[in-house]
């Protein structure tokens, strides 16, 4: 079982790139209300200014959310269970593309729809959906979902005898270990919705 400090650390860091992403999506969907084109600051005249907050939540969302990934993913490495790191690409290109596809086809005023922002969010929504596609085969699937302990046999049942089942105080056996990862996962990864949610919206006022 991994320690209480590892098990922090798991499910903080991927909680906080879950918080990123959404804050991203909500940065670029503010953007896009106000036709994807807006400037601050300068001597110039500003014909249309960024809603409060939105490039700085749009540009630290992305760093934020690359730094913790890789706090997750180094955490999170070796241990049985869900390897989550392979989804952040998806997400990340959905939560750009997404606010792009939605403003296109409806950009508000009567103006119709707008094809180039159309393109652009079909070009990242399948940026998006593709590597979710290779999910499709078993390997690939396991491997993101339902990975084994990637260390050494020896290693892991020494390992495995040290992680006690609370359940019966015996040792906990693989698959327990990765359904008790797996849940830890999810869990951070609503909370990180929440926040995310929560966050953007204190700022953005």
């Amino acid at each position: 079982m991994p320690s209480k400090g590892r098990i922090v650390l798991i499910a903080g860091s991927l909680c906080l790139a879950a918080a990123s992403i959404i804050v991203v999506f909500d940065s670029m969907n503010a953007l896009m209300t106000v036709g994807g084109s807006c400037a601050e600051g300068g001597a110039y005249v500003i014909r249309q200014r960024c809603p409060s907050g939105s490039i700085w939540t749009l540009a630290g969302g992305i760093v934020v959310g690359i730094v913790f990934l890789r706090v997750y993913v180094t955490a999170n490495s070796q241990l049985p269970g869900p390897h989550l790191e392979a989804l952040a690409w998806p997400a990340l290109f959905l939560s750009l593309g997404v606010p792009f596809l939605l403003f296109g086809l409806d950009p508000g005023q009567g103006e119709g729809s707008a094809p180039l922002w159309i393109i652009l969010g079909i070009a990242l929504v399948i940026v998006g959906v593709a590597p979710v596609l290779l999910l499709l085969r078993p390997d690939i699937r396991r491997r993101v979902l339902w990975a084994d302990a990637l260390q050494p046999a020896s290693q892991a049942r020494v390992h495995l005898r040290q992680a006690p089942d609370p359940r019966t105080g015996g040792p906990m056996s693989n698959n327990r270990l990765k359904s008790v990862m797996a849940v830890l996962q999810v869990l951070a990864i609503t909370v990180g919705i929440l926040l995310g949610t929560w966050g953007y919206s204190l700022i953005a006022g």
